[in-house]
């Protein structure tokens, strides 16, 4: 529910007058989803059932939906079988594209990256084309998994930029105690071997800077790690704020006088960033 993508590119697209709709796991307690969003349960809060869920459901969506084109992320080629066995039968007029925006970190024992590949073989074999966030990561696909280059095609990151103009009203930051501060921002998820924690960590550098303030905003499985790490180093110079509605996300970048990608240097990121 937190991925920004699957907020943002929908409404763009219905501008252009694609109709689309996004298949999502579970459902928001929060807020009213919007209405392209198309929740489905996720049965004994298993992802496994999820998937078979969305396999078994998906050519009858096809049905009623009549859609153009079913596009994958890098997870979900698989899910398609059943969409193209009722194509090949001629019930179905529907073009499958692969979508990759990431590449899976390697520290689950290969797990996501056994998926990940899997899934780039299946769409080699059965989809009508890729496209992919960089032309880095293209080449990656052209080179590792042998798919011709005339089926690869480069979709970049957009923004808003009517929603992420600067706001430098000042108030957030008189709010924050950061009015006569140097801030470095980072925002976005904390998880394993993205550096989140590292640059926390950084701060203990700083100690004749006594204006500088490391701002971070998000989440992730490693946000309580990063919460002990602050409190255990006494980083007074670092202040951790938990996700914000996506709204509100250019008041905080407005805060920043530096913003900050501390990713490492793994191929991974080097190929999505």
């Amino acid at each position: 529910m937190s991925n920004t993508r699957l907020y943002g590119i929908p409404p763009v697209l219905e501008e252009w007058g694609d109709k689309n709709i996004v298949l999502i796991a579970g459902r928001s307690v929060q807020r009213s989803l919007p209405p392209y969003f198309l929740p489905l349960p996720v049965p004994l809060g298993r992802l496994g059932a999820y998937r078979l869920l969305v396999a078994l459901m998906l050519p009858f969506l096809c049905l009623k939906y009549r859609p153009q084109i079913v596009l994958t992320d890098w997870t979900s080629a698989r899910l398609t079988y059943l969409v193209l066995v009722m194509r090949r039968l001629g019930l179905l007029h529907v073009k499958l594209v692969h979508d990759v925006r990431t590449v899976p970190v390697k520290d689950d024992g290969g797990k996501s990256w056994q998926v990940y590949a899997a899934c780039l073989r299946y769409a080699k074999r059965y989809f009508d084309g890729l496209t992919t966030i960089t032309e880095p990561l293209r080449d990656e696909i052209w080179e590792r998994f042998k798919i011709p280059r005339n089926k690869v095609a480069v979709w970049t990151s957009g923004v808003d930029v009517n929603h992420f103009k600067p706001r430098l009203d000042g108030d957030l930051r008189r709010h924050l105690g950061l009015e006569d501060k140097f801030v470095a921002f980072y925002h976005g998820s904390v998880n394993l071997n993205r550096g989140v924690l590292e640059l926390a960590l950084a701060t203990r550098h700083f100690e004749d800077l006594p204006n500088f303030r490391l701002l971070i905003v998000g989440g992730g499985n490693k946000w309580a790690s990063l919460q002990k790490v602050v409190k255990n180093n006494q980083l007074e110079k670092v202040i951790l704020q938990p996700a914000v509605p996506y709204d509100r996300i250019p008041e905080w970048i407005a805060c920043a006088d530096l913003c900050v990608v501390p990713l490492p240097n793994h191929p991974w990121w080097r190929v999505s960033s």
